[in-house]
């Protein structure tokens, strides 16, 4: 099983260009986690419609990364 961010991640570099194996090398994964889930994403699309999924992979995996950066970033400024 792999993470939210990891999905996050595939949906990401995928829509940037890079094939299966370059998603699989760069997040160290196996190629068939990679196309397993690339199949996923594309069985949900066509059943909850692409907008919708890709909002929510992104925003389930991208989310909690960004309210630890926000929370960071609140820390830092007490400190200034």
């Amino acid at each position: 099983m792999i993470s939210e961010l990891q999905k996050a991640r595939i949906l990401q570099l995928r829509g940037l260009g890079y094939q299966q194996k370059e998603i699989a090398e760069t997040l160290g994964l196996s190629h068939a986690q990679i196309s397993y889930h690339l199949q996923e994403f594309k069985k949900l699309a066509k059943e909850k419609g692409p907008d919708s999924v890709y909002l929510d992979i992104l925003v389930s995996g991208f989310a909690p990364e960004a309210v630890k950066f926000i929370s960071r970033l609140e820390e830092l400024k007490k400190l200034v």
